[in-house]
C-alpha cells in the first residue's frame, strides 16, 4: 500500500519497529523520497527505529541531516516541539555512538530550560558531605504539568530528556538513585497521559524505561500486569507480546531468587510466542529462547556460552545488533574456561567486534575493550593480552575525560590498578588506586566513592607487604590507610551501606594484622579482633560468601593469638558450608580447600613441636596424630589444586602447587612408607608438569612481538615468586629422584625465558625447517595464519585481544604438529632438551669440533630457600648426552662475600684482583669449577650459563688441572641454552644461505670506532685513535674517530656491518639499568672531563660523552640477519643486571637482542691501555685465523673463542706487558654468544 502522508509513513515505520522487522524497515526507509526525510515526525520515527536496532550511524545520519538545515527552514518544516524532540534525540544518539555524555547533558539541560523540563530534575539541595563528596538528593521535584493538548513529540521529548539525565547520573554527574526515583515518578505521569490518549506504543516505551529503573520486582510486575489489562487482545499484539515477555522474565527471576522451580512464567512465554509467530515478529521468539537458557540448572559457563552464541547470531541475522552484541558480551563471562573454547571464544569476540563496528558506536567499542581487558586481567593465562590494550585505553582515558563521567573514569582507574598489581608493579597499582579515589570523590555516587576507598586500602596493604622492611615506606601508608578506612567504615554505617562497612572493617583488620607483624603486643591483637567482630555483626550465617571474606582475617588473628587449633576449626567449618553451597564459585571452593590445608599443616607443625618439647617424640599415638594432620593437609591441598585447575586462569594454581610440594616434603620426612611416598612423588611430578604448562601459557600471553616493552612485560610475569618457586621445586624433586635429565629440563625451562622468548620473536626460522614445513600443506597453512596474526599484533588495533586469543588457538594446533612445535619452541625461547639442534651440529662441523667436545655448564642454587648456605649444584651436559651433576662445597653466601670484597673497595685503593696476590684471591672461587676435571677434557668447547650472582664471577679465569679455564678450553658465555641456540640459528644463516656464503669467501670487513671524550688525558685519546688505525690495518675495514662516532653513525653501522669494534666509555647504571649506555659524540669537538674521571681509565662519569647510546636505544636496533660480531671495549660493557628468573639486562644482552650473534665485552671497569693491548693481540689472532682459512677450504669459520683464548693467555703470561698479569686485567674479557664467525 502506497503511503503519501508523513503521518502514515511515521506510523508504518513504528509498526515495523514494533514487529522487529529491521531488515524490511531499513529497505523501506531507504526507498523513501528525500522530501519525507525532512519531515520532523518521520525523522523522529526513523531515528528511534535505528536506535532500537543498534544502528547508531544511521540514527545519527537521520537526525543530523535535518538538524543541519538552517533554523528558519526548520521552523517551516515542523513545530517547535518536534524540532526540540529531534535535538534531544540527537543528543541521546551522541551518547550511544560517541560516548559524549557531558556534551549531551549540556544539550539536554539547554532544551530542558526552554521547555521547562529542567525544573523536573535539577531542583536539588545539598544535604550532606561524605568523604569530600557532595551527595545530592532530590527535593521538591516539580510535578510535570500535563496539559490536555500535549503532543506525542512533547512526550518523547520528556522521555529522552530523562534518559539522558539518567545516563548522566549513572556516569556520576548526579546522584543516581535520586534521579531514578524522580524519573520513575515522571514516567508514571507521562504513561498515564499516553494511556488516556490511546498512544499504546508510546506508553510501551515509557513503561519499559520506567521498570528498568525500579529495583523492586514485585512493583515492576504489578505495573506490567496492569498495563497488560489495558490492551485488548485484538489490538497492539506486538506490544502485548513484549509485555508478556517482560512479565515472564520477572516471574522467572523472582522464582530463581526464591528457589522456586515452578514454571509460573511459562504460560506468559507460550502466549507471547504464539503472538510473535502470528505477526511474524523477527526476534520476539529469540528473546524467549534466550530467557529459557537462563533457566537451565547446574549448567557450566562453557555450556551456557555455547547455547548463547546461536542466540546472538539469530539476533544479528534479524538485524537486531543491540541485542546480538548484548548476548555476546554476557556469554563471554569471567567464569568461562577459555582454554576449552579457544576457537569459539575467538570467533565470538570477532563476531561482536564486527557487530560493534557495524553499529558505529565508539561507546560500545570502548565498552567491549573494557570488557575484554577485565576478563583477561582476571585470568593469569591471559593477563598478558591486556598489556597493550591497557596502554591504548590509557590513551583513550586521557583523551576524553571531559566527556566521560567520574564514575566510569574511576572504574577505569581501578582496572588499571588491578592490572599493574597482576604484573607485580605495586607502585603503579597504588598510584592508580589513589587516582581512582580522587576521581570518585568528584562524582555523586557514594557507593563508588566508598568502593574506590576500599580498593585503595587493598593496594596499600599489598604495597606494604611487598616492601623489604617496615622502614621502606610501607608503615606510613598503612597508618594512613587505617585512618582513612576507619572514617569510611563509620560513614558507611551512618549511611546504611552495610556491605561497604563489612568490607572496610575486614580490610582494617588486615592492615592491623600486617602492622602487628612488625610490632607485637596483646593490645594490637585485641584491636584487630574488634574490627573482625564489627564486620561479623552484619554477616548472616546464611551468607557464606560474606562469611568467607571474614575467615582469612580471623584465621590470621588466631595465629597471632597462638591458637592454630581454633584457626583450623574455623577453616574446616567454612569449608564444610562452602561444599554444601551451590552458589559459590570454583575459585572460592579452591581457596577454601587450600586455606584448610594450610591450617592443618600449621597445626601439625605446632603439635610436632609440642611433642618434641615434652620429650614424647617416640609416642606412637602422638606421631600418628601429627601424620594424620599432614595427610589431611595433603589431601586438601591436592583437592584445592584440582579445583584451581578447573577455574582455568586462577594464578593461585602455581602457589597451590608449590604448597603441595612443601606438604609432600614434610610427609616424606615423617613417614617411613617408602612405597607410598614414591607413588605420591611421581604423581606430584605429573602435577608439576601441568602447572608448568599453565606458567607457559601465562608467559605466552604477552605479545610474541618485538620490542623492549614486550620484553619488560615478560620479565614482570616471570618475576612472580610463585613461578620462580615452581622451577626450583621441579629441580628439587628431579634431583631427589636422581633424574638429572628432568632436572636439566626444569633448569632450562625456568631460565631467562622472557629474554629468550623476546629474541625468538625476531629470530629467523632455520631454512631446512621451513622447507620441511612447506611440504606439509596443513602445517604451511597454520604457519601462514600465525604470521598473519603476528603482523596484526605488531600493529595494535581494537581487536588486539581477539587476535591474541586467535594466536593462542593457532599455536595450540601448531604444538600438535611436530614440525610446527619446533618453530613455536624457537619463538618462545624453549629448547627441547630431548633432542639436539641440527644447526648446532652444523656449527660444530664447520668449526672442526667433534660433538662430544661440546659441554654445556650450568650452576644451580635454589632461589626460594632462606638458607644462603645451601650448596651450589654443578650441571655438565655433553652434546647428545645425559647431564651429570655434582653438589659443590661452596655456598651462595660465600660467593656473595667474595664478590663484595672483589668489587666494593675504598675509593683510591687498588682493586683486589689487580694486586700482586690477585691470582690467589681469584683462586678462592675455584670450588665453583670442582668437578669440571672429571666431566670435561682439555680443549673442549664449554658454554657457561651461570645463574644470578655467579654472573659477576670471572669463572673462565678459575683454574682446573692447574690451568685457567680460558687457557684449558674454548669458553663462551650464554644466558641459557635456548639463547645460545637462537644465536647459532642466526649465525648459520651466513653458512646455509649460498649467496651469503659466497660473500664470505672474502675477508671480514669490520667497522672500527674510537671515541675518548676526556680532556684530562689527551695523550690517551691520541693513543686510542692511533690504536684504531692500526686495527684497521691488521684487518682491513672502515674506521671513525671522535666526533664522527655519533648515534646516527653508530646505528647505521650496527644495522649494516657484520663486524663492529667500539673503544670508548661505557656507563652501567645499576639503579636505572635501561639508562646504561655507550658514550658517543654529538658531532661537536667541545667536551669537558668528568669530575670523577680517573686518569687513563675508561671509567665513565655522567658528564662523559655528548650523546648516550642507551640500552633502550640498542634494543631498537636491527642488525643484519646473519652472523654479526661486536667487540665492545668499555667499562662494564659486559656487566649485566640479572633479574629474578635469571633475566639479563645490559649492553651485551641488548646487542644480542638486536641481532649480534657474538659479543666480546668487559665484566668490570678496565684501563683503556689494557683494552688497547688486548684488542691488538686479539685482532692479530683473528687475522691469523682468516689467513689459515684461505688455505683450508674444509673449515669456513673463524674461531673467535680461540682468538680470545690466545689473547688472554698472552696477557696473563706477561707477553703483552708484565703489568697485565693479574686477573683484574685479563679476566675481565669475556665472549658471549657463539664461538665462531663465517669467513
Amino acid at each position: 500500500m502506497r503511503r503519501n502522508h508523513p503521518e502514515e509513513i511515521r506510523e508504518y515505520i513504528r509498526e515495523l519497529l514494533s514487529k522487529g522487522q529491521f531488515v524490511a524497515g531499513h529497505k523501506y526507509i531507504q526507498s523513501l523520497a528525500a522530501i519525507y526525510k525532512t519531515e520532523p515526525d518521520v525523522v523522529i520515527a526513523i531515528t528511534e527505529f535505528y536506535l532500537t536496532q543498534g544502528q547508531y550511524i544511521l540514527a545519527d545520519d537521520a537526525c543530523k541531516h535535518l538538524l543541519s538545515i538552517s533554523q528558519n527552514d526548520r521552523q517551516q518544516l515542523g513545530s517547535g516541539e518536534e524540532i526540540a524532540c529531534l535535538e534531544i534525540l540527537s543528543a541521546y544518539v551522541d551518547i550511544q555512538r560517541y560516548g559524549l555524555f557531558k556534551t549531551s547533558l549540556a544539550t539536554a539541560r539547554r532544551i530542558g530550560k526552554l521547555w521547562h523540563l529542567e525544573d523536573e530534575i535539577l531542583d536539588y539541595k545539598t544535604v550532606t558531605k561524605l568523604g569530600g563528596r557532595v551527595s545530592l538528593l532530590s527535593k521538591n521535584v516539580r510535578k510535570l504539568q500535563l496539559g490536555p493538548k500535549m503532543s506525542e513529540s512533547r512526550t518523547l521529548l520528556s522521555l529522552y530528556y530523562w534518559k539522558i539525565i539518567v545516563e548522566s547520573a549513572q556516569q556520576g554527574f548526579y546522584e543516581a538513585e535520586s534521579v531514578k526515583r524522580a524519573a520513575v515518578e515522571q514516567m508514571e505521569r507521562l504513561q498515564q497521559y499516553a494511556d488516556s490518549e490511546g498512544w499504546i506504543r508510546v506508553s510501551r516505551l515509557l513503561i519499559t524505561f520506567r521498570i528498568s529503573l525500579i529495583h523492586n520486582q514485585d512493583v515492576a510486575l504489578k505495573i506490567l500486569e496492569l498495563f497488560l489489562t489495558r490492551m485488548a487482545k485484538s489490538s497492539w499484539q506486538a506490544e502485548r507480546a513484549m509485555t508478556l515477555v517482560d512479565i515472564g522474565e520477572i516471574k522467572m527471576k523472582v522464582g530463581l531468587a526464591n528457589g522456586d522451580s515452578k514454571m509460573l512464567h511459562d504460560h506468559d512465554f507460550r502466549e507471547a510466542s504464539d503472538i510473535f509467530n502470528a505477526i511474524n515478529h523477527t526476534y520476539g521468539c529469540i528473546a524467549i529462547d534466550e530467557l529459557r537458557i537462563s533457566l537451565i540448572p547446574n549448567i557450566s559457563a562453557g555450556d551456557r556460552f555455547l547455547l548463547k552464541i546461536p542466540i546472538a547470531k539469530r539476533y544479528l541475522a534479524a538485524g537486531n545488533l543491540q541485542d546480538g552484541i548484548r548476548v555476546l558480551a554476557m556469554a563471554l563471562s569471567p567464569e568461562l574456561i577459555l582454554k576449552s573454547y579457544h576457537n569459539e571464544v575467538a570467533d565470538a569476540l570477532e563476531l561482536m567486534e564486527t557487530a560493534i563496528q557495524g553499529s558505529g558506536s565508539e561507546l560500545l567499542k570502548q565498552a567491549s575493550l573494557f570488557h575484554s581487558i577485565s576478563q583477561a586481567v582476571s585470568k593469569a593465562t591471559e593477563v598478558g593480552y591486556a598489556v597493550r590494550p591497557i596502554e591504548a585505553y590509557l590513551a583513550y582515558f586521557t583523551k576524553m575525560p571531559q566527556e566521560i563521567g567520574p564514575k566510569t573514569q574511576s572504574r577505569m582507574a581501578v582496572l588499571f590498578s588491578n592490572t599493574y598489581a597482576n604484573f607485580g608493579d605495586h607502585e603503579q597499582a597504588l598510584r592508580w588506586a589513589e587516582n581512582a579515589l580522587i576521581i570518585a570523590k568528584t562524582s555523586h555516587s557514594y557507593v563508588d566513592c566508598s568502593n574506590a576507598a576500599l580498593n585503595l586500602g587493598v593496594h596499600q596493604a599489598v604495597f606494604a607487604r611487598a616492601q623489604p622492611s617496615i622502614s621502606s615506606g610501607g608503615a606510613g601508608r598503612v597508618e594512613a590507610a587505617i585512618t582513612q578506612l576507619t572514617a569510611w567504615a563509620e560513614s558507611n554505617a551512618r549511611n546504611g551501606y552495610l556491605d561497604g562497612k563489612v568490607a572496610k572493617c575486614l580490610q582494617i583488620a588486615e592492615l592491623l594484622n600486617w602492622r602487628g607483624s612488625q610490632r607485637h603486643g596483646p593490645a594490637l591483637v585485641a584491636e584487630e579482633r574488634s574490627w573482625i567482630e564489627r564486620a561479623k555483626k552484619h554477616i548472616p550465617k546464611s551468607n557464606i560468601l560474606k562469611r568467607d571474606q571474614a575467615v582469612n582475617t580471623e584465621i590470621r588473628t588466631c595465629m597471632k593469638e597462638h591458637n592454630p587449633q581454633r584457626a583450623l576449626t574455623i577453616a574446616r567449618e567454612i569449608l564444610a558450608d562452602i561444599k554444601m553451597s551451590p552458589q559459590v564459585t570454583l575459585l572460592t571452593k579452591a581457596q577454601a580447600h587450600l586455606r584448610a590445608a594450610q591450617q592443618a599443616h600449621i597445626f601439625a607443625c605446632s603439635q610436632l613441636s609440642l611433642v618434641q618439647r615434652t620429650k614424647k617424640y617416640g609416642s606412637p599415638q602422638a606421631l600418628k596424630e601429627v601424620i594424620g594432620l599432614i595427610i589431611e593437609a595433603l589431601d586438601l591441598g591436592w583437592e584445592a589444586l584440582k579445583i584451581f585447575r578447573a577455574t582455568d586462569g586462577a594464578g593461585l594454581v602455581i602457589s597451590c602447587t608449590v604448597y603441595v610440594s612443601d606438604l609432600l616434603k614434610t610427609f616424606a620426612l615423617m613417614s617411613h612408607d617408602t612405597t607410598h611416598i614414591n607413588g605420591l612423588v611421581e604423581k606430584f611430578r605429573e602435577e608439576l608438569l601441568q602447572t608448568e604448562q599453565f606458567c607457559d601459557r601465562t608467559r605466552r600471553s604477552v605479545d610474541s612481538t618485538e620490542g623492549l616493552q614486550s620484553l619488560m612485560h615478560r620479565r614482570k610475569l616471570v618475576a612472580n615468586q610463585a613461578s620462580l618457586d615452581l622451577y626450583d621445586i621441579g629441580i628439587y624433586w628431579s634431583l631427589d629422584r636422581k633424574d638429572s635429565s628432568s632436572a636439566w629440563w626444569w633448569l632450562q625451562r625456568g631460565k631467562a625465558r622472557a629474554f629468550a622468548g623476546s629474541i625468538g620473536a625476531r629470530v629467523a626460522i632455520p631454512q631446512a625447517l621451513l622447507e620441511r614445513t612447506k611440504k606439509d600443506r596443513a602445517a604451511s597453512m597454520l604457519l601462514s595464519e600465525e604470521q598473519r596474526l603476528l603482523r596484526l599484533l605488531g600493529e595494535f588495533n581494537a581487536s588486539h585481544i581477539i587476535n591474541s586469543r586467535k594466536l593462542a588457538a593457532v599455536r595450540m594446533k601448531m604444538v600438535a604438529n611436530p614440525l610446527l612445535a619446533e618453530i613455536v619452541n624457537i619463538q618462545q625461547g624453549v629448547q627441547d632438551t630431548s633432542q639436539e639442534l641440527p644447526e648446532m651440529q652444523v656449527a660444530l662441523e664447520k668449526s672442526g669440533i667433534a660433538p662430544k667436545r661440546l659441554k654445556y655448564v650450568e650452576w644451580y642454587f635454589p632461589q626460594r630457600t632462606q638458607d644462603s648456605e645451601s650448596p651450589i649444584v654443578l650441571f655438565v651436559r655433553q652434546f647428545g648426552s645425559i647431564p651429570k651433576t655434582r653438589k659443590l662445597k661452596i655456598s651462595v653466601s660465600t660467593v656473595e662475600r667474595w664478590i663484595s670484597r672483589a668489587f666494593q673497595f675504598p675509593e683510591g685503593t687498588e682493586p683486589p684482583l689487580s694486586r700482586k696476590n690477585g691470582n690467589h684471591f681469584l683462586a678462592e672461587m675455584e670450588a665453583l669449577v670442582s668437578g669440571l676435571d672429571d666431566f670435561t677434557d682439555e680443549d673442549d668447547l664449554l658454554i657457561f650459563s651461570p645463574s644470578d650472582i655467579l654472573n659477576k664471577v670471572p669463572i673462565h679465569g678459575l683454574k682446573v688441572e692447574g690451568k685457567p679455564l680460558i687457557e684449558r678450553n674454548l669458553v663462551v658465555y650464554s644466558t641459557s641454552e635456548a639463547v645460545m641456540h637462537h644465536s647459532v640459528t642466526r649465525a648459520n644463516i651466513s653458512i646455509d644461505n649460498k649467496a651469503l656464503a659466497r660473500n664470505y669467501a672474502r675477508p671480514i670487513e669490520p667497522a672500527y670506532m674510537g671515541i675518548y671524550e676526556d680532556k684530562a688525558d689527551p695523550k690517551e685519546r691520541t693513543h686510542i685513535y692511533q690504536h684504531i688505525e692500526r686495527l684497521a690495518q691488521t684487518i682491513s675495514g672502515s674506521y671513525s674517530l671522535g666526533t664522527k662516532v655519533t648515534k646516527p653513525y653508530f646505528r647505521e653501522k650496527c644495522e649494516t656491518s657484520t663486524w663492529l669494534h667500539y673503544h670508548g666509555h661505557a656507563i652501567f647504571n645499576k639503579d636505572q639499568v635501561l639508562e646504561s649506555a655507550l658514550c658517543l659524540s654529538d658531532g661537536e669537538d667541545d667536551f669537558s672531563p668528568g669530575e670523577q674521571q680517573l686518569k687513563g681509565t675508561l671509567e665513565a662519569s655522567q658528564n662523559h660523552g655528548k650523546a648516550l647510546m642507551t640500552i633502550s636505544d640498542i634494543f631498537a636496533l636491527n642488525a643484519p640477519r646473519r652472523a654479526v660480531h661486536h667487540t665492545i671495549i668499555g667499562c662494564d660493557s659486559g656487566t649485566q643486571h640479572i633479574a629474578p628468573g635469571n633475566e639479563p639486562l645490559g649492553v651485551i644482552p641488548a646487542l644480542i637482542y638486536a641481532g649480534a650473534t657474538s659479543v666480546l665485552g668487559c665484566q668490570w671497569p678496565i684501563e683503556s691501555r689494557a683494552g688497547r693491548v688486548f684488542s691488538e693481540c686479539f685482532y692479530t689472532k683473528v687475522a691469523d685465523a682468516i689467513a689459515r682459512n684461505t688455505k683450508r677450504n674444509d673449515v669456513r669459520v673463524i674461531n673467535i673463542a680461540q682468538a680470545v683464548r690466545g689473547a688472554v693467555a698472552d696477557m696473563r703470561a706477561g707477553v703483552l706487558g708484565a703489568q697485565y698479569k693479574q686477573p683484574y686485567y685479563w679476566a675481565s674479557f669475556s665472549l658471549f654468544g657463539v664461538w665462531y664467525f663465517p669467513s
